[in-house]
């Protein structure tokens, strides 16, 4: 070994545990861009001395999945390095790999590393995985990724220059990711097949709703979210591929956590762990931090649910409102960097049954009036009450007055700490206050609500 690579490891260490002793962050990402600096091949060099190389992709749901298998596989016995607090970059993966280092030679060692949708391409030469699970592919963040076929097509890129055929975890319900593995070797396909669970209609937010071979519009037997579902088209007759399962323990409510669980379950099955084991794994297992994870401030459980482009956000609103003790929600929008900077896709969320059921909607964030103005179009106008005057800003942002507005049942707070306390107010005991942010509103709300930054 390098004295190099040594070096890379030992002081992004370093770097890492004086992040977390100062409680400035988990130590992922610096000390990840620290040895990189140092070992510009650390990634490959490391990643090279774990027999299972495990590489999760997907707009939705990869850090939720990642640790579906990380949990399944830690109870099967395995030694496992991951990127724990969904920092899924190049730095990310890096500090992951140097904060274990080198597996125990004795054991059997993975590493699960969930990948950013435009880091595929990049990583999966380096980090060269033996099992690559594929979810799905929505809009998101279209000033940084573009179209879900631009991506698709970096995907397959990828997966072609490759020297080898890893097995391939595919969702035969997503007809973009169906495509990408119909040519490849090595493939086994999750779906869904309880009708029961299907929506009525194709969601306004459904983003690939046409042929990927022949561009027709696909014929849906049932949707299950957005466009993931029982799909065929009627004129070059593809179809969903014929499904390896469609069966496991959902630990999480929700649509999306069944595909999760599904892919995990998958995954698990092809490294030959028991069914019995996956099983009981997945019953005891915690949601991974932002994504459906639980927390309890004076008094009141309040749930997080990660919700950064309209598929997801459409989701969360159909998970919190299937809870009877769900009365009050909170929902939090940014524009940084981590969220994508245009903030167009909130009009092609499905808001319409939040507002309606809902008690109580607090909206707050960065874009706090941008998603007040949506939710106002959302409403009949005679339920309309003139909210108080709002100040711009030089930037062209709106400021609050100090005041809260109010029309309807929805509350305007631009402050994300009155917005918290004020939620957790409108929740009476025994009910649960659902919180719907994107990325980083979700680590500033976790960090309030916790004390502790993430990254």
């Amino acid at each position: 070994m390098s004295l190099r690579l040594l070096c890379a490891i030992y002081i992004g260490r370093l770097i890492s545990l004086i992040s977390r002793f100062f409680n400035i962050g988990a130590g992922a990402t610096w000390s990840g861009k620290i040895a990189l600096f140092i070992a510009p091949d650390c990634i490959k060099l490391l990643a090279s001395r774990y027999p299972t190389r495990i590489v999760v992709a997907g707009t939705n749901g990869k850090t939720t999945t990642a640790a579906m298998a990380f949990h399944i596989l830690g109870s099967a016995g395995y030694q496992i390095t991951r990127n724990e607090t969904g920092a899924n970059m190049e730095n990310g993966i890096a500090g992951g790999l140097i904060a274990n280092g080198f597996p125990d030679a004795e054991r059997k060692s993975a590493c699960i590393f969930e990948l950013d949708e435009a880091a595929f391409r990049l990583l999966t030469p380096r980090l060269k995985p033996t099992h690559i699970i594929l979810l799905n592919l929505f809009r998101d963040q279209l000033d940084r990724y573009g179209e879900v076929d631009a991506i698709a097509g970096q995907w397959s890129g990828a997966l072609d220059a490759l020297q080898y055929h890893p097995q391939m975890i595919i969702n035969a319900d997503d007809p973009m990711i169906a495509h990408i593995g119909a040519v490849r070797e090595n493939v086994s396909y999750f779906g869904l097949n309880d009708e029961r669970a299907a929506l009525t209609h194709m969601p306004h937010a459904a983003d690939s709703n046409y042929c990927p071979a022949c561009g027709s519009r696909l014929h849906y037997e049932a949707v299950f979210f957005s466009h993931i579902g029982k799909w065929q088209c009627p004129s070059c007759m593809r179809k969903r591929p014929q499904l390896t399962i469609d069966e496991t323990v959902y630990p999480l409510p929700g649509i999306y956590n069944r595909y999760n669980a599904l892919a995990a379950t998958l995954l698990s099955l092809r490294l030959g762990i028991d069914q019995k084991l996956i099983a009981g794994a997945l019953q005891s297992f915690q949601p991974a931090f932002g994504r459906q994870e639980e927390f309890f401030a004076l008094g009141r459980r309040v749930k997080m649910l990660l919700s950064k482009n309209p598929a997801s956000f459409n989701e969360s609103i159909r998970t919190a409102l299937v809870d009877k003790n769900a009365r009050t929600v909170i929902v939090a929008l940014n524009d940084r960097i981590p969220d994508g900077t245009d903030v167009s896709w909130i009009w092609d969320v499905d808001v319409e049954p939040l507002i309606n059921r809902a008690h109580s909607v607090i909206c707050t964030g960065d874009r706090v009036y941008d998603m007040g103005l949506r939710i106002k179009y959302s409403l009949k106008h005679e339920n309309i009450k003139t909210p108080e005057q709002k100040n711009p800003s030089s930037d062209g942002k709106q400021k609050s007055n100090g005041t809260i507005q109010q029309f309807s049942n929805v509350t305007i707070e631009p402050n994300l700490k009155k917005a918290i306390t004020g939620g957790i107010e409108k929740t009476p005991p025994g009910e649960t206050l659902y919180i719907l942010p994107t990325y980083s509103a979700m680590l500033e709300i976790r960090k309030i609500l916790t004390g502790r930054k993430i990254l």
